[in-house]
């Protein structure tokens, strides 16, 4: 699911994916039950100028639970030549990312 959502120079941008969910499993342990797949990205973009100064403001919170892009049968997997479709760093992480650009 992805949604978008412009407010004047200000862009907010969520991902959400969920596969196999099953809430009959789960853990009272601060991660869930590792089965429970999923994987999140929530973020704001902002554009803004200050005198002739341009910026560029990035602020995003990504997340995936450990094996979001296996399954048990190989060509279910979300991957492309044994390497994850979704991210870089593939499942099982937490990550914050925070970007200032500036331009004459």
């Amino acid at each position: 699911m992805n949604v978008n959502y412009d407010l004047k120079n200000i862009s907010f941008y969520s991902q959400v994916v969920l596969d196999d969910i099953n809430l009959d499993r789960h853990d009272n342990s601060a991660g869930g039950f590792f089965q429970n797949k999923y994987a999140i990205q929530i973020g704001a973009k902002a554009n803004f100028n200050i005198d002739r100064h341009q910026f560029n403001l990035l602020a995003e919170y990504n997340k995936a639970q450990p094996y979001t892009y296996a399954h048990k049968h190989p060509l279910q997997n979300y991957t492309h030549m044994n390497q994850a479709l979704a991210h870089p760093l593939g499942a099982n992480f937490k990550e914050k990312v925070f970007l200032l650009n500036y331009r004459l």
